[in-house]
């Protein structure tokens, strides 16, 4: 019967306590049941190798798996929990230390969630090569105006000539205890994507959310 559970949640997992290495608890992963909608991933320690590069090694995709939340985990292990997802609907990322293996298998998800992430590169890295709809950006002292420049960022033109931002899709953006960005960069994203999509900003506990000082 547990390959029907619809919700998963495994945390507090450390090498060094549990005597369980990296390579033991990925393949207990690999084998875990499909039939199951909502993962939770958090405070999994373990110990990688130095250019450890994630391989499939014959993981079945989880096309069943809507919602992912990954609390607490660095980026090598983000690369092997993302890279076989199919579409999700939610993705949740809190306080996870991302590196660019990891930001290279970002799914796509109608909804991100990004939470006390404090890393501008990090956050801007994911959020350029995200595509979904709505992005939840919450308690993140790296959120700041070059992140909301790469949302109003065009990377492309279509072949009838109209430009394709970043998030192309994005139709909501919230954020809530932030105080890195400046009234200047929102009024710009705004000014960028009128009419491009983007329908609702909404602004929460930004206590410092400040202008721009010349």
């Amino acid at each position: 019967m547990v390959n029907y559970f619809p919700h998963l949640s495994i945390t507090h997992f450390k090498e060094t306590e549990h005597h369980i290495r990296y390579d033991e608890a990925l393949s207990v992963l690999a084998s875990l049941p499909i039939y199951f909608h909502t993962l939770h991933l958090g405070f999994l320690e373990f110990n990688i190798p130095p250019n450890w590069t994630p391989v499939r090694r014959g993981v079945t995709a989880r096309p069943w798996l809507t919602d992912l939340t990954l609390d607490n985990i660095n980026g090598e292990l983000i690369a092997w929990f993302l890279m076989y997802c199919g579409i999700l609907h939610a993705l949740t990322l809190k306080n996870c230390a991302l590196d660019l293996i990891g930001a290279s298998y970002i799914p796509n998800s109608y909804t991100l969630t990004l939470q006390d992430m404090h890393n501008p590169t990090e956050i801007h890295t994911f959020v350029s090569r995200w595509t979904g709809v709505i992005l939840n950006v919450i308690n993140c002292s790296g959120f700041n105006d070059d992140v909301l420049d790469v949302l109003g960022t065009i990377y492309r033109t279509s072949e009838w000539g109209l430009p394709i931002f970043n998030a192309p899709e994005l139709e909501e953006l919230n954020i809530r205890g932030c105080d890195g960005f400046t009234t200047e960069a929102l009024q710009e994203l705004s000014r960028r994507r009128l009419e491009r999509s983007v329908k609702r900003v909404e602004l929460g506990f930004c206590v410092r959310f400040h202008a721009k000082v010349s």
